[in-house]
């Protein structure tokens, strides 16, 4: 019924989450943090 109501949809943020979490899963390992986060900066074009 909200999504007859409410033309917003959360789709960029879920496929956002999960592109976060696919790197999660590859970056096992990573020694340092800020290697991690410059991933996510890369790839998903978003600030952490």
């Amino acid at each position: 019924m909200a999504a007859a109501v409410y033309p917003e949809s959360n789709g960029k943020a879920e496929g956002r989450n999960n592109k976060i979490k696919l790197i999660k899963r590859r970056a096992y390992g990573y020694r340092n943090m800020e290697h991690f986060k410059l991933r996510i900066r890369l790839e998903t074009g978003c600030l952490i």
